[in-house]
């Protein structure tokens, strides 16, 4: 009895990992991370980016270039493409592609993609052919995608209502006893504990395509 006694006080005086607030958490600092802070930053949300590591970018600094359906530049460059083709030549090389997501993709992708990252200066002038295309459709901004993230990363930082924390590998996402999400991480340098609470918690994570992890 004495032993429970004195595990449950030190249990009562262990202090709570200290938190951060903010209405919405993004974990992950990727493309998708920053998109996401950008968008909910825009409807008029404070955001607050976690990131495990010292830099922002995720994957996409090391990648190559985008996909897209139908964009002024195709069109420049004398292309003829259209979200039916598209879904033609995806659905026929994917093996088990969502004909859902690919109409998706197919429809959407100049609005979403093309017209949203050349609003933030992105400027894409080299098309080159893939397999699965029977036009050009795969997009550089003058090189590796680090071209796409740099605009949008200079725009995440002018908002006064996007926040960041670096170096935080958040490994446990729960609801506390007052209802909001708290998103629990681990210092990557110092080892302490943190938490980070909010509405919403938006996870942009795993961008590595077939990591298997």
């Amino acid at each position: 009895m004495l032993l429970l006694a004195i595990a449950s006080a030190m249990t009562a005086c262990t202090p709570e990992p200290p938190r951060l607030g903010a209405d919405v958490i993004v974990v992950g600092a990727g493309i998708a991370g920053i998109s996401a802070a950008l968008e909910a930053s825009a409807a008029g949300a404070n955001v607050l980016i976690v990131e495990k590591s010292s830099v922002a970018g995720g994957h996409a600094v090391r990648a190559g270039g985008f996909a897209m359906v139908d964009t002024p530049l195709q069109r420049k460059k004398g292309i003829e493409d259209s979200p039916g083709l598209a879904m033609q030549d995806l659905l026929a090389w994917g093996e088990d592609a969502d004909p859902a997501w690919v109409r998706q993709f197919a429809e959407r992708s100049r609005a979403d993609v093309f017209d949203w990252l050349t609003a933030f200066g992105v400027r894409f002038n080299i098309l080159l052919d893939t397999p699965e295309g029977s036009v050009p459709r795969f997009h550089f901004a003058g090189g590796p995608a680090v071209n796409v993230i740099v605009p949008m990363l200079r725009e995440a930082f002018a908002r006064d209502n996007i926040r960041w924390h670096m170096n935080a590998r958040v490994g446990k996402i729960f609801r506390a006893d007052d209802g909001v999400l708290v998103a629990r991480s681990i210092e990557t340098r110092s080892g302490a504990e943190r938490e980070f609470a909010a509405a919403a918690v938006i996870l942009a994570t795993g961008g590595f395509q077939s990591n298997l992890e």
